[in-house]
């Protein structure tokens, strides 16, 4: 990348001093004075400077393109990996359920990994926080299947999320108590 930045400086500079001389530019001869002339030997320096500038402009494309042939390709940065919940042990009774909300700010790659260390298998889920609100009242609720664990004492699994507000919950239905060791994890 450092050799690109020095070829985009080298073309911005190419341009500015295409257009500048060191001389200042000779005055039009007053017709009334001398008469009509034709001076050959300015036409020709106009000729030659702008040979000249366009030979300049040339040289630096050529190493420009030569520049950029020669550096390493440019990768992308690798993505980084956000802890949301990390929870071992976590004890859930029988017919208990306990949840975290959170927010993600861009689409992410959520991945899940669950184990009971102790007891009866749980359900983990991702949801929204509205269908949490269904969840608590006793009604059907949807939430993400290929990232929810259902009827689990483990697993990993994953699925891409967009931005917005979740909820991930360990619902125990049974009347065993459970120890849960929960990761999520999210990767832009």
């Amino acid at each position: 990348m450092p050799t690109r930045r020095k070829a985009l400086i080298a073309i911005g500079g190419s341009i500015a001093l295409a257009g500048c001389s060191d001389s200042e530019p000779e005055p039009e001869p007053d017709e009334s004075e001398s008469g009509p002339s034709i001076d050959s030997d300015s036409n020709l320096n106009e000729e030659y400077r702008s040979q000249e500038e366009e030979d300049e402009e040339q040289n630096i494309e050529d190493q420009i393109e030569e520049e950029l042939e020669d550096a390493d390709p440019v990768e992308e940065p690798p993505s980084e990996t956000q802890t949301i919940l990390n929870q071992a042990g976590r004890r859930v009774d029988g017919g208990e359920y306990l949840y975290w909300p959170f927010e993600l700010y861009q689409s992410v790659e959520l991945h899940l990994r669950t184990t009971v260390r102790q007891g009866s298998e749980v359900d983990v889920i991702i949801t929204s926080p509205d269908e949490l609100g269904q969840f608590e009242r006793g009604n059907r609720y949807r939430f993400y299947d290929d990232i929810s664990q259902e009827n689990t004492t483990g697993d990993d699994t994953s699925q891409r999320i967009g931005a917005g507000n979740y909820i991930v919950m360990i619902n125990n239905r049974t009347r065993q108590s459970a120890s849960v060791d929960i990761e999520l994890t999210a990767r832009a």
